[in-house]
């Protein structure tokens, strides 16, 4: 294992997305916790996909499909983005988060030339995508008593 392919998001992608956010664990290392239904996904998912301030993409590892980061640019902020990642919680445990984010940073920085820099906000409590975001090479910072921001300059 550990072979990660990237590519970007399409249609195909969306009910395994919506399934891994509604995952406990997701739930309740994400800023919003909610229970997502299926209707507001597909509505969410499809204006993801057309939107030019947003970039969706999927990791495979040996033909597996194993998560999604997406970068969404930051209002007012010109050359900022935010990155959100996931993963299929049966893949987790395995190292595959900082795999994903390397590698999907590397073609995020390929295809958005204006990007800069690249944010994170992650819960105190979420060890595992702190490492992941430490792993990549992001700065850490407190943001608050329950959040870090991570941030990645463009080298």
């Amino acid at each position: 294992m550990n072979d990660v392919s990237i590519k970007s998001a399409t249609e195909e992608h969306s009910k395994a997305i919506w399934e891994w956010r509604n995952d406990a664990t997701t739930r309740a290392m994400s800023l919003n916790q909610d229970l997502v239904s299926w209707e507001n996904h597909q509505s969410w998912y499809e204006r993801v996909l057309t939107n030019s301030n947003r970039r969706l993409y999927v990791g495979y590892t040996d033909g597996i499909l194993f998560g999604m980061v997406r970068f969404d640019k930051r209002e007012n902020q010109d050359h900022t983005y935010e990155v959100s990642i996931n993963l299929d919680p049966q893949q987790r445990g395995k190292g595959l988060g900082r795999l994903l984010l390397t590698k999907a940073i590397e073609h995020f920085w390929t295809q958005v030339a204006d990007a800069d820099l690249i944010l994170a906000e992650i819960k105190k409590e979420n060890a595992a995508s702190k490492k992941a975001f430490e792993n990549a090479g992001f700065e850490e910072r407190e943001k608050s008593a329950t959040l870090y921001e991570f941030s990645l300059s463009r080298r």
